[in-house]
């Protein structure tokens, strides 16, 4: 000690600072130094645990986008789906009102015939009994006598079996004339 006198310094005040900075080192140590040390590893680790979750959220929101993705592709399937059953359900129904068109006017064709041919045949039927008075008539004056009822009725049925396709054949189509 009297080697650290010599050179000024105080060997007790020494030991005593030396003593004093170890238990300041010592409590600085245990005090601060760890818990500022765990407060950094628990911070290291909170990062750490971010940074994973944002790596999560991040790939759950390229999965949400790929779903999103096939899910609009999806609906658009469907879309063109529907479109296309509207389509045909059209065209059914188009044909289905053509056909339902086209029968009922073949009904009104037909209809309309038949009751042309019934007024035809009505129309004939009048003429047939005019037609058959005046004959007679003429009958009767160009051969100058009265034919009884049933004698009528023969030439009114002869005169009616030579009417063929709505003409009255005076003469058969099979009568060659002599030249």
């Amino acid at each position: 000690m009297e080697a650290l006198d010599a050179l000024g310094i105080n060997g007790l005040f020494l030991v005593s600072q030396i003593v004093n900075f170890f238990i300041l080192f010592i409590m600085l140590r245990v005090l601060l130094w760890k818990p500022l040390l765990q407060r950094i590893d628990e911070r290291r680790t909170m990062l750490e645990k971010e940074k994973d979750d944002a790596a999560a959220l991040e790939e759950a929101r390229a999965n949400i986008a790929d779903e999103r993705a096939l899910s609009l592709e999806e609906v658009r399937e469907e879309a063109k789906s529907i479109v296309a059953q509207a389509r045909q359900q059209a065209k059914t129904l188009a044909d289905q009102a053509a056909e339902e068109a086209s029968q009922k006017t073949d009904k009104i064709v037909e209809a309309a015939r038949q009751a042309a041919e019934e007024e035809r045949n009505r129309i004939l039927g009048q003429a047939r009994g005019q037609i058959a008075v005046l004959a007679m008539a003429a009958a009767q004056k160009i051969i100058a006598e009265e034919l009884d009822e049933q004698r009528q009725q023969a030439l009114v049925a002869s005169f009616f079996s030579g009417i063929h396709d709505g003409k009255v054949e005076v003469v058969p189509a099979d009568f060659e004339t002599i030249s």
